[in-house]
């Protein structure tokens, strides 16, 4: 889902995701579940920039990450709509007034919608992650992250978790889409490279007995969505 690469001027791409929000709403915002699709869509500009649209159907939270590089990484310039953002950071949510290349976000979203967002295609990313679950983002492409490339080797255990909207379940991946935010779980501190194509040759480290205290401290899936303060 999400694939995207620049074509041609006037080429047009469109896909669809399925995508419902969950519970612990702020106030505001609905329990009403939707079926409708969330639109992402890109054109190529006559710049050098590009365009990625996204539709939300319905209030609700969803989770979602910055694949470009904008002019202005605001909340309220990106998604002038939103009641708020909110990120992972080292263990707790924090709400968060702008958007990081990489890093996956939590938007409260009070009704029907649409953004559109212009920038460059993120192909690549960096990030340095903590032990724990991480949530981060993903590039203008689907990603195969079947073997992570991350240093120390190993650090990264799979699988990854992204969110189910038929179910409101994480469900466990080894794709990173397009768009998407997604929670991975790191046993040390360590550096992944996120990029297209960025299955590594290096063999897989077998983490195996690490797993026991990785889940006694930090459980066995990701945090679900939660307002922070709450």
């Amino acid at each position: 889902m999400f694939s995207f690469r620049p074509k041609p001027m006037t080429a047009w791409f469109r896909v669809r995701v399925m995508i419902v929000f969950c519970c612990c709403l702020p106030a505001g915002l609905s329990h009403a579940q939707t079926t409708r699709p969330v639109e992402f869509s890109a054109v190529q500009s006559s710049s050098s920039s590009d365009l990625l649209i996204i539709s939300f159907p319905a209030g609700g939270f969803y989770l979602v990450s910055l694949p470009m590089a904008v002019a202005d990484s605001s909340v309220s310039t990106l998604f002038p709509m939103a009641l708020g953002a909110f990120s992972w950071e080292r263990n707790h949510y924090e709400l968060a007034t702008s958007m990081t290349r990489g890093r996956g976000y939590w938007l409260a979203i009070p009704g029907p919608a649409t953004a559109v967002i212009q920038g460059t295609p993120l192909t690549q990313f960096t990030l340095h992650c903590f032990p724990g679950f991480n949530l981060i983002g993903s590039v203008l492409d689907s990603v195969d992250f079947s073997n992570p490339n991350d240093t120390p080797k190993g650090s990264i255990f799979l699988p990854a978790f992204r969110w189910d909207p038929a179910t409101q379940r994480y469900v466990a991946t080894t794709a990173l889409e397009q768009s998407h935010g997604h929670w991975i779980a790191v046993l040390q501190e360590c550096e992944v490279i996120v990029q297209a194509q960025s299955v590594t040759d290096l063999p897989r480290v077998q983490e195996g007995v690490r797993r026991r205290p990785f889940f006694q401290s930090f459980g066995k899936a990701p945090p679900p969505p939660s307002w922070p303060g709450q």
